[in-house]
């Protein structure tokens, strides 16, 4: 997984956009996010995932700044298991 793009709005959303590699097989996908790699916090995709799904975007909590980490975790498939764990200045 790669953090491509981060986009701050005039709101104070911050939205990240994710690329990994596509989830072939999987039952499930779920995407979380961490300023510690301690505590992790489920993130909700802004699309479905599907087994052909290689990136998307996920909201981080308003006026979010600092390094957050992110990763993948997916259940079945040929990717099963955690990702690696990918990184971005917000």
């Amino acid at each position: 997984m790669h953090v491509f793009g981060v986009t701050k709005r005039a709101d104070g959303s911050v939205v990240v956009f994710l690329t990994f590699a596509e989830p072939a097989g999987a039952a499930s996908v779920a995407f979380q996010y961490s300023t510690d790699q301690d505590t992790w916090v489920d993130a909700e995709p802004d699309r479905p995932v599907t087994s052909t799904t290689s990136y998307l975007n996920i909201r981080l909590p308003d006026r979010a700044s600092g390094l957050y980490y992110f990763r993948m975790i997916v259940e079945e498939g040929k990717r099963a298991g955690v990702s690696n764990v990918a990184s971005g200045n917000i």
